[in-house]
């Protein structure tokens, strides 16, 4: 009879940890306007892949705003991290990089020297505009594969939305799209955003690549054999 109540007891104490392992709860994400599925699949700490198959999305570049994501609790690898909203102010900081990078050799001040229609603010920084025509172009931009190569996507259509943008739409476009620094990673400056890292950006990218044109810049974007510009 003891051991019939052994039994017993360890078969419920089983069954008590299969329900416990199965009482994993399933959660959602709201698409925001601007997110990527690899952005928000690092903020929740899941797995990007098993994200898009849980949801049934068949290409991880294409996804929409309001759209609804479901996640499993159980998959998580870490706590999620608030996600910082889109600021209607002139400037667009992102979320800290995963990889801090070290602090810039201090530059010593500089005047700023608007080219091609940039202007920059009382901050020293570059004057943006996030608007729906900006926001059409960054999805544009983001659903090349790989983010390089894409000429035809340019060709079909992407060209001509780029030149209907005005100058702090822009820029608008291209920071929110390589981050702080505009992704000056060989200057130091990706991941800050400072007068210095802006006007580097200006006289270095803007002006010494492509003409003093910030338009010029974002029809080169996913053009060439590497990511970006």
């Amino acid at each position: 009879m003891k051991n019939l109540n052994k039994i017993i007891a360890a078969s419920s104490l089983a069954l008590g940890m299969v329900a416990v392992a199965s009482t994993a709860s399933a959660n959602t994400y709201t698409i925001q306007s601007g997110d990527t599925l690899s952005f928000i699949a690092l903020n929740l700490g899941v797995d990007m892949n098993k994200l898009a198959q849980d949801n049934n999305i068949a290409d991880v570049n294409w996804i929409y705003a309001g759209e609804t994501l479901n996640y499993d609790e159980a998959n998580l690898g870490a706590e999620p991290q608030a996600q910082a909203p889109v600021a209607e102010a002139q400037r667009f900081e992102t979320p800290a990089p995963v990889v801090e990078a070290p602090a810039p050799t201090p530059q010593p001040e500089v005047t700023p020297t608007p080219s091609g229609g940039l202007e920059f603010d009382g901050n020293g920084l570059l004057v943006e505009s996030p608007t729906g025509n900006a926001q059409a172009v960054i999805n544009g931009l983001l659903g090349i594969p790989g983010h390089s190569n894409g000429q035809s996507y340019h060709a079909n259509g992407l060209d001509a939305l780029i030149d209907t943008l005005t100058t702090p739409e822009a820029i608008y476009v291209i920071h929110r799209i390589e981050g702080a620094g505009f992704g000056q990673t060989g200057a130091g400056y990706a991941g800050y955003d400072t007068p210095a890292s802006h006007q580097a950006f200006v006289n270095q990218q803007v002006n010494g690549r492509f003409g003093g044109s910030v338009h010029a810049l974002l029809k080169a974007w996913g053009t060439f054999s590497y990511g970006g510009y």
